[in-house]
């Protein structure tokens, strides 16, 4: 399922490819939100090696928008093979 945030499509899939790529990362969760008018997209990571910028900048490049990457404690996010618990909407009626 696609999202638009600040006017960019952003697919979570992709955003899961690129999270795949750095194997410091165990878990993610995606959460998207409003501040004011726009649309914007945090993700928590539980990363072992506790570099939230490095994935940040990664992301910013191959998605073309600003990624806010938190770093979560270890074992503090929910596991799941599928995108409802990775993906939380708080945008409200988007």
């Amino acid at each position: 399922d696609m999202m638009i945030i600040r006017g960019v499509n952003v697919y979570p899939s992709a955003i899961e490819q690129i999270l795949r790529g750095f194997p410091e990362v165990v878990e993610y969760r995606m959460t998207a939100k409003k501040r004011g008018q726009m649309d914007e997209l945090a993700i928590e990571v539980e990363d072992q090696l506790g570099r939230p910028k490095r994935i940040a900048e990664e992301l910013q490049l191959r998605l073309g928008l600003h990624v806010e990457v938190l770093v979560a404690p270890p074992l503090s996010l929910p596991r799941s093979e599928g995108k409802g618990l990775r993906f939380v909407d708080q945008r409200g009626g988007s």
